[in-house]
């Protein structure tokens, strides 16, 4: 019952996460209708860092909606991408 209950908390963080990625795009929206003029460096810093806010956050709130607990399950990696040992250093 506690790994459902944690499965489900992960879920429903991920649902604030997008929930909160709403929320800043609407106020980038809200505070640059237009890309018009970007020339006021206050505007433009905001801009920035609300897209940046609202990437992050539908991100990670993606990821945790779809995978909850299996965000941290191990996965085998391919033979092909693992770390190879360096040959041993010839004799001279």
């Amino acid at each position: 019952m506690k790994t459902v209950l944690h499965d489900l908390a992960l879920r429903l963080g991920g649902l604030a996460l997008i929930a909160m990625a709403a929320g800043a795009f609407a106020a980038l929206k809200h505070h640059c209708p237009s890309a018009g003029d970007w020339s006021d460096a206050a505007v433009c810093t905001l801009a920035w860092a609300l897209a940046a806010a609202c990437f992050l956050a539908a991100s990670a709130g993606l990821a945790l909606l779809a995978l909850g607990r299996g965000i941290l399950a191990r996965v085998e990696v391919s033979a092909r991408w693992r770390p190879v040992s360096a040959p041993p250093p010839a004799a001279r």
